[in-house]
């Protein structure tokens, strides 16, 4: 199928929303793919009668010998969102939501197997921007910030499983495959037009399918400075 992408911008046009929301966009897209690993000539390959088939066939599988010989056919499927929603509010708050889906085939013809992962996502964002913020104390002789502090907090759920099918024994087996949750706060100030500090908190925890992996949890948070060298 062919790809595509789809941006609509005018429900701010709609005057309930016009009240409070400045901006709000709805996002969709496709992208699909088609590959072949590898092929190589069949050495057996014979066409006896001269019409452009093959006339020899395999003792072993029964079928006929091809001229090309295709190990490995994948396609890849993505819905990267299958819908999203991007809004600005009149009171200085921002959200975001996307669902997103995607799906990887590959069949093998040697062991005559396929393998298929799926996978689905919520993402969902929220952040506030802070007009002259008054801190609690003074931090280097400053007690109110001049620039906007940005606050926005980020919620992932994240779900993967693969599992190989196989053909001849009419079978299926969950092979690998995880749940993935991910907390992400993060603070951002615009000190200047060379110098941005930000503040982060990441936390992500896997919780595998199969018996085999073990849960997984990782926390990172920290401060960076971030400057810019320019004249």
């Amino acid at each position: 199928m062919p790809n595509w992408r789809a941006r609509y911008n005018g429900l701010t046009k709609i005057p309930a929303i016009s009240k409070i929301a400045s901006n709000l966009v709805v996002n969709h897209a496709y992208t699909g793919t088609l590959s072949m690993n590898s092929f190589v000539s069949a050495l057996y390959y014979q066409d006896i009668y001269n019409l452009g088939f093959p006339s020899f066939i395999d003792s072993n599988s029964g079928n006929f010998v091809p001229f090309f010989q295709v190990p490995n056919i994948t396609i890849s499927e993505q819905l990267n969102p299958l819908i999203g929603f991007d809004a600005a509010f009149k009171n200085n708050m921002q959200a975001s939501f996307e669902y997103r889906k995607s799906r990887t085939v590959s069949l093998s013809l040697i062991d005559y197997q396929v393998s298929e992962t799926n996978s689905t996502e919520y993402i969902a964002g929220l952040g506030y921007r802070v007009k002259g913020l008054v801190l609690p104390f003074e931090v280097f002789g400053v007690r109110q910030l001049k620039n906007d502090l940005n606050i926005k907090v980020d919620v992932s759920v994240r779900d993967d499983k693969t599992s190989n099918n196989y053909l001849a024994q009419n079978l299926s087996i969950v092979t690998r495959g995880q749940k993935v949750i991910t907390v992400s706060p993060s603070v951002n100030y615009i000190v200047s037009d060379k110098l941005t500090i930000r503040l982060f908190y990441d936390r992500r925890r896997s919780i595998p399918y199969i018996t085999s992996s073990f849960p997984i949890t990782t926390t990172r948070a920290g401060i960076t400075f971030r400057f810019i060298f320019a004249q």
